[in-house]
């Protein structure tokens, strides 16, 4: 008599517009730290931007990687295309990180319709209060829209100030999200060390 199959591990996705060298030290981060106890999925909407000059790498040690729009432009991907691709390809994880604009009516839209299938959804931010003049109707709006997550992984003490100000509370805000991964930076100095730059 044999017992019940075991459960597969749970799947966590982060979700970002265009993967730089400091979106795959997160990943590959975390695929260390849980090991064989989560499967980890990023989701990357495009290669290229407009925004960044970022060249596409891969990195065997960041877990699962699932480009929706394989040689598009970040930038040119509207939300009546990128919501339906980001529910398709988010529907077999249990917890997502939504790296995108968090405030965005129709991001908050995908992530309450995520959480009513029992996946949890968090957001990820370095915004802190002083980044530009803000509006009250936007900050009251942004109020509502972050209702939609379970929590953030924020930047810092500014960044959990500004949160905490709009009403999330403080249990449900993790900071630590700016990090690289120390040892990929020592060996891009090492590559370059005896190198003349332009510092102009």
């Amino acid at each position: 008599m044999t017992g019940p199959a075991p459960a597969d591990p749970p799947r966590i996705a982060f979700v970002w517009a265009q993967f730089g060298p400091y979106h795959l030290d997160r990943l590959a981060a975390v695929k260390r730290r849980l090991r064989d106890r989560a499967a980890i999925v990023g989701v990357e909407i495009a290669q290229r931007s407009d925004s960044y000059a970022w060249a596409s790498t891969e990195r065997a040690d960041a877990g699962e990687r699932r480009v929706l729009f394989p040689g598009r432009n970040a930038d040119a991907i509207g939300m009546v295309r990128l919501v339906p691709a980001l529910w398709q390809a988010l529907r077999d994880c249990d917890l997502i990180l939504l790296g995108l604009a968090s405030s965005d009516p129709a991001i908050a839209a995908l992530a309450a319709a995520l959480r009513m299938t029992g996946k949890r959804v968090y957001f990820s931010s370095d915004s802190k209060a002083d980044d530009y003049k803000r509006s009250a109707v936007g900050e009251f709006a942004k109020r509502i829209l972050l209702q939609a997550y379970h929590g953030g992984i924020i930047a810092g003490s500014r960044s959990m100030a500004y949160y905490l100000s709009l009403g999330v509370a403080a249990d449900r805000l993790h900071p630590g999200y700016d990090t690289v991964e120390t040892g990929r930076v020592r060996k891009l100095a090492e590559g370059n060390a005896g190198r003349d730059f332009d510092t102009r």
